[in-house]
């Protein structure tokens, strides 16, 4: 299920004129996703990343970030404009 979620995310960002700068999942969408993830971490507290996109477990509050942050599917991620 989640995995189908961020695929959807991925697809509406032509549509909505965004792209996706990093995903905020919760501890059991982590786990469900996380064979999916590569291990590269250059971003501190990522877990890991979905498709070059840095991805971070939350257990409450989202961080406040400069970029915006939106809820589809199920799924939270913070995004810019696009084209960038």
């Amino acid at each position: 299920m989640t995995g189908e979620s961020i695929k959807t995310v991925f697809a509406l960002q032509p549509f909505y004129g965004i792209a996706v700068t990093a995903f905020y999942l919760t501890a059991d969408q982590a786990r469900e996703i996380s064979p999916e993830l590569t291990e590269d971490r250059p971003v501190p507290g990522a877990i890991g990343r979905y498709n070059n996109v840095p991805v971070f477990v939350y257990s409450g509050d989202l961080p406040s970030t400069a970029d915006a942050l939106r809820t589809e599917s199920g799924i939270s991620f913070t995004c810019v404009p696009y084209p960038v």
